[in-house]
């Protein structure tokens, strides 16, 4: 069982697992992949939300994963312009 199965419940964990993504580094280094020169908070935001709609994930987890992980990103990388919090209404 991956760690943020208990947070996710086991349906939209064994989404993530069949898009490839079975552990949260994996789901981490997913939503960093969306992460590029010109693409400002909001949109980044929005492509892991439209990728995590895409492989299935339940519409009640989405905006929770989106705005988990882009908050812990800004703490690890001290920076804002990775995701923005007044943001998390995608």
């Amino acid at each position: 069982m991956c760690r943020y199965q208990a947070l996710i419940g086991p349906n939209a964990a064994k989404k993530l697992a069949e898009a490839g993504v079975s552990s949260t580094f994996a789901l981490i280094g997913k939503f960093l992949s969306f992460k590029e020169a010109d693409v400002d908070p909001t949109q980044h935001a929005d492509r892991f939300y439209t990728w995590l709609a895409s492989v299935g994930m339940p519409p009640k987890y989405r905006a929770g994963v989106v705005q988990s992980i882009g908050e812990k990103m800004n703490i690890l990388f001290a920076a804002d312009e990775i995701y923005i919090a007044e943001i998390d209404n995608v």
